[in-house]
Parts: C-alpha cells; structure tokens; sequence
C-alpha cells in the first residue's frame, strides 16, 4: 500500500485490516521524516498539515495490527525500493496486491495555480505518477492478484485549486492505460469523487475557498460507507479496467467544467435586457464604489449575478457567485480591464474593494479617483 495514510487510502487499509486480516506494508511518502522523529514532528507542526495527518493515520492502523511501514525511497528509487519489497518479502510471505494511493486524496495537494511553485508541484508528481511507475517496475515480473490505482475525478474534470494535483492524477492514469496496453498485467484505475473524510483533514477554510462553495461540496462528498461500498462494487468489475466514481451525474460534470456548456448558456443570457434583481440582505451594508475602477468592478458583478446594486464590500460569493461565475468572472474583467488576473484573486479576495486593490498594486489598470 502506497501513501494508504491519509483520506481515501487511510480507510481502505483499515478495510484491509479489520475486514480481511490482510497484512499491510505501508511504503511512507518521500517527504515523511524518520519514524523516530515523528513526535518531535507533531510537536512542532500543525495538526492537519500533510504530514502530522499521516503519522496520525498511521498510528490509527497500528491499533489494528498487521500493518508495517517502509519509507518510501527519495527520487522514488527502483533499485532502492525493489530491496525493500524482496526484505518485506522475506519476512512475511507473498504480495498478493499492489494499491498506489496517493492520487486518491487532496490533502496537501490543494493550491491555486499562482501559489502552484516548482517545489510543490514537483512534489505532485514524485509522490502520484512517478511512484506509480516505480511500483509497476518493482512489481512487473511478480504474479499479484491485483493491480489498483486509487485516482481522483481531478484527472477527468480537472478544478479550482487543483492545478497540479490534477494534472499528476491525469499522468497516473495515462501511464496506467500504457501499461495495460502492451503489458500481460492489468492495472485498475479508480477516479473518485471526494470522501466526507477529506473535509476532515483538508483545510479549505485556509484555501481560498469561501464557505458557500466549501459546504456546497461537502454536501455531496461520499459518505465513508458509501465510498467502501463503491470501493468493494469496483474490484467485481473485472473486464473494467478504468472505473469513475462519481457523488452526482457526472456527463453533467462534464459538460460543466470540460465542455463548459453552462457557461455558453450564462453568456447568452446575460445579453438579454432584463429588470434585475434587488441586492439581497447580506452581512454587510451597502456602500456606493469611489472610483472608476471600482465602478467597473461593481457593474461586472451586477451583470454577471444579475443584481440592480453591488456595493464596495459586498461579498460576491454572499451575493450568490459561484466558483463557475467566478471564471467567467475573470474573463469579462481580462477583456473590460486588459488586466492579468487570475481565479485565485477572486477567490482571495472576493469584494469590489479589495480586487479594485489588487489590481492598483499589481499596476495592471490606473484607478482614477472620482467624487461620488
């Protein structure tokens, strides 16, 4: 079991162990430090940051029994990991399966695309698809029962802040379907839509995500018997060898966020001449723009939310933004504004004021002070 410590992977290896008393080796990511380090670690780091979060996971399936861990080799070395398995061999018998879980949950791997630095997005991709290639080549001439590749439905509809992690998910998955076409071994793809557990461990609160679009989707994230249940349905597939799991319709999703068909029927509609709507009660009181660029902002947010009034700090997730609005948001602003922004700002800093703000201290438009 690769990565099986956190979210999605966590549970399944405590199925593995209550249900099956199976016995687990966990290969530990790169970037865990020592095992005799870890309560130095957890004393001086936050709780839910990636890696205290997995040390936990960790302790949670020792309770079990039948779990034992390896650090997984830097650089994701075969030579190095193939010593590993043979040991781990040695001592407690056959492998009968192989399961990379690392793509299957966001927990440090949500950022937007403008905080997406070379370090972590590197990252992504030496703990997803570089390690998936590393166990295919260790594991290539061994008789497994099966081969499983926990991904997300991030490789399939990409998303909001999951610039890397997205597109590491989507190498995996590739590199997977390549194996399977010219290899006698079949790999199984799981592409999943996001657990209940996520939203324990994963942060959004300090992501940029305002609360109207975090509790729209925990609201229908899987439940963890849901998941399970999915979980046990998928592995009876046996002539599928590529499997998403999705809470809603996902051709829905897809013409949502790939084909971007809501957003072709948004466009049309804001053409049309129309009495809008009043400004709803929100927690904040309206207060009139005092400049020209903030006068741009406030008649974008109008015309895209269908509002007759947008004050200087109203929020445009409160009045009703979404994160789809949000993109389309960003465009009509490039295009009004000639200005370099990007989904992020939106979701940082969601009111007319403060993006009126970041845009004066970025240079991008010259803001011209007006008496109101």
């Amino acid at each position: 079991m690769y990565d099986g410590l956190v979210g999605i992977g966590l549970e399944i290896s405590k199925t593995l162990l209550s249900d099956y008393q199976a016995t687990v080796l966990v290969l530990g990511d790169v970037s865990m430090p020592p095992q005799q380090d870890w309560d130095t670690w957890v004393a001086t780091h936050d709780p839910k940051e990636d890696i205290s979060v997995k040390i936990d996971g960790f302790k949670e399936l020792a309770e079990l029994g039948g779990i034992f861990l390896a650090p997984m080799p830097h650089d994701n070395d075969v030579t190095q990991l193939s010593e590993i398995v043979a040991k781990a061999e040695k001592q407690y018998g056959r492998f009968n399966g192989v399961i990379h879980c690392s793509g299957g949950s966001a927990n440090g791997h949500v950022r937007a695309v403008n905080k997406a630095s070379h370090e972590l997005t590197e990252r992504d991709f030496i703990t997803v698809p570089y390690a998936l290639m590393a166990l295919d080549s260790v594991f290539e001439k061994r008789d497994l029962d099966f081969r499983l590749v926990m991904s997300s439905l991030g490789s399939i509809l990409g998303g909001i802040l999951f610039v890397s992690y997205g597109s590491s998910n989507c190498l995996a998955a590739s590199f997977a379907e390549y194996s399977n076409a010219f290899k006698p071994y079949r790999w199984n793809v799981q592409c999943w839509d996001s657990w209940d557990i996520e939203w324990k461990i994963v942060d959004y609160k300090n992501t940029t995500l305002h609360d109207n679009i975090t509790d729209r989707l925990r609201a229908i994230a899987l439940t963890v018997d849901e998941g399970l249940d999915c979980f046990h349905r998928s592995l009876a597939y046996n002539s599928r060898y590529h499997i998403t799991i999705s809470s809603t319709d996902l051709q829905a999703r897809i013409d949502k966020w790939v084909n971007k068909q809501t957003m072709e029927g948004f466009k049309a509609d804001t053409s049309k001449t129309q009495k809008r709507h009043p400004r709803p009660a929100i927690s904040t009181d309206f207060s009139e723009p005092i400049n020209a660029l903030e006068k741009t902002l406030a008649s974008a947010f109008e015309k895209l939310l269908d509002i007759d009034a947008v004050g200087r700090h109203d929020n445009f997730f409160e009045l009703g933004g979404h994160s789809l609005l949000a993109t389309q948001l960003i465009t009509e602003l490039r295009s009004t504004l000639n200005a370099d922004m990007a989904i992020s700002d939106v979701l940082e800093s969601p009111t007319v004021e403060k993006l009126g703000m970041i845009l004066q201290a970025e240079n991008n438009v010259a803001a011209e002070i007006e008496p109101v």
